[in-house]
């Protein structure tokens, strides 16, 4: 089966960085977050498998949805420095491992994701979203899952349609619809006053989009159909917020994301750096695993390499061979 691995790596920072121990090194190194996000890491690929992977990052500059509102995301607390010292740590061992990374100005990571999920759903068999971030919950479909950890951090649930449908009561498509109106108070976006979640999933259960809810709020309690008819600019910004993009312009060729390009070696370095000696046994195994997985691959990709070389350089002709 072809798939595709893509890791939320600013949301697998964040649950990990809140989930976890806060560790040191002997240096006073913060290590937490770094020993949850490798773990992660190495766990979903050996039990999943993925062919390619790839993972996505944030934007260095304020979003189009700044925009939009310029309170956006505005009660959120400066990040803390234990926190930014390892996402920046974080990705360096991303770009150490020459796992490729996905990332625009002036998009979120999650548009990033929607965008690359999309524009390639159609050649992979299954696509796998690795993420901390219930916003991506709106790009399951029949190939595209998300997969949470929670509380303890090595548990995941993994949501395609079916589970979607159990946890919330309603399909996926209405899930955007349903945040519009309860709102989201950890990206400071406004829902409609007087409704929550039991009384948005009623609704969404019964309108598929915003057209259909303010064409139809007559059959609404009068309290909460007068709540939305004087809030409907408030919904229609706050649909629009929650919304993921699929046209952020990417330039990442997914034959560049093979896993089989992953530079494992570079695991054992984190041993000794970052102090992971409970890590060792799992990262001694997923090198042994993926060596062996990968060795055949790797060799016919370097011999195909050679002959080209050869090929391309054995018709010169070198006229005095003692000044080469």
């Amino acid at each position: 089966m072809k798939n595709l691995l893509i890791i939320d790596t600013f949301g697998l920072i964040f649950r990990a960085y809140y989930a976890l121990p806060h560790l040191t090194s002997s240096d006073g190194t913060p290590t937490g977050a770094v020993y949850g996000f490798l773990q992660m890491l190495l766990s979903v690929i050996q039990k999943h498998d993925p062919e390619y992977i790839v993972c996505s990052l944030e934007s260095t500059t304020p979003t189009f949805r700044h925009e939009l509102n310029i309170d956006y995301k505005a009660n959120r607390k400066e990040t803390e420095p234990e926190l930014k010292i390892q996402i920046e740590i974080i990705i360096d061992i991303i770009n150490q491992l020459n796992i490729k990374t996905l990332q625009k100005d002036g998009f979120e990571a999650d548009d990033v994701i929607g965008t690359f999920a999309n524009k390639n759903q159609d050649i992979f068999d299954r696509i796998d979203i690795l993420t901390g971030d219930r916003d991506l919950l709106q790009l399951v479909n029949q190939k595209i899952v998300v997969m949470m950890p929670g509380r303890p951090f090595n548990n995941i649930t993994i949501f395609d349609e079916k589970v979607f449908e159990e946890k919330f009561g309603f399909s996926v498509d209405r899930y955007v619809l349903y945040k519009a109106l309860v709102g989201d108070s950890s990206d400071n976006i406004k829902g409609i006053p007087g409704i929550g979640s039991k009384t948005a999933t009623e609704i969404v259960k019964k309108f598929e989009d915003i057209n259909s809810l303010l064409a139809n709020l007559d059959e609404l309690p009068i309290r909460i159909a007068l709540s939305i008819q004087e809030n409907q600019s408030t919904l229609r910004q706050s649909f629009e917020l929650a919304k993921i993009r699929f046209d952020v312009d990417l330039d990442l060729d997914i034959e560049f994301c093979k896993l089989s390009t992953m530079r494992v070696h570079k695991l054992r370095d984190f041993i000794t750096k970052f102090e992971f000696r409970s890590l060792a046994n799992k990262i001694n195994k997923f090198v042994d695993w993926f060596e062996a997985k990968y060795s055949s691959i790797l060799w016919e990709e370097s011999t195909e390499k050679y002959n080209l070389f050869y090929n391309i350089t054995s018709d010169v002709e070198y006229e005095n061979l003692n000044n080469v």
